[in-house]
């Protein structure tokens, strides 16, 4: 199965050209690993992958079974929140329906939403994603989910940020 792949790829920065038609495939069982030295477009080819970033030419095409998303060196966490707040502070589309049928189950005036919002979570499996994301964060060892992020150390906050993606 072909997951990722990417024809003819540019970008540049002004006059630094970072690279320029690369081509690269990745598929079900693929290993890989981006090695180069600081400065040559790493992160900048990551968020073109994720769809954070467009490029200057070329395509990349993904899956439609698969979705991308990218653990930043910085988290932006509020410090104000919870553990649990940061967790579920994600664009996902399973947690932006729960949080819509969160909303849709207090507000009475509009019946319709709670059908709408049922329908969502249907589509998407989003009924366990709460389960599983807290499963994930006890095997990341975060178990304090009441604990402000403000607390915590850099490695906790890392831990956090990778069960969110």
């Amino acid at each position: 199965m072909n997951y990722l792949l990417v024809n003819n790829l540019s970008k540049a920065y002004n006059e630094k050209v970072l690279f320029t038609d690369i081509q690269f495939a990745i598929n079900k069982g693929d290993k890989i690993a981006l090695v180069a030295r600081n400065g040559a477009g790493k992160s900048t080819l990551l968020r073109i992958l994720a769809g954070l970033e467009k490029p200057d030419s070329g395509q990349v095409t993904v899956n439609r079974d698969v979705r991308t998303a990218i653990l930043f060196q910085d988290n932006d966490f509020n410090p104000n929140h919870t553990v649990s707040e940061a967790l579920f502070d994600s664009p996902a589309p399973e947690m932006q329906a729960l949080r819509a049928y969160e909303e849709a189950l207090e507000d009475t005036a509009h019946p319709e939403r709670v059908q709408a919002a049922l329908e969502r979570m249907d589509k998407l499996h989003a009924w366990d994603y709460e389960v599983r994301a807290r499963q994930i964060l006890s095997r990341l060892k975060i178990d304090h989910l009441t604990q402000p992020v403000s607390v915590l150390s850099g490695g906790q906050r890392r831990r956090i940020a990778l069960a969110r993606v």
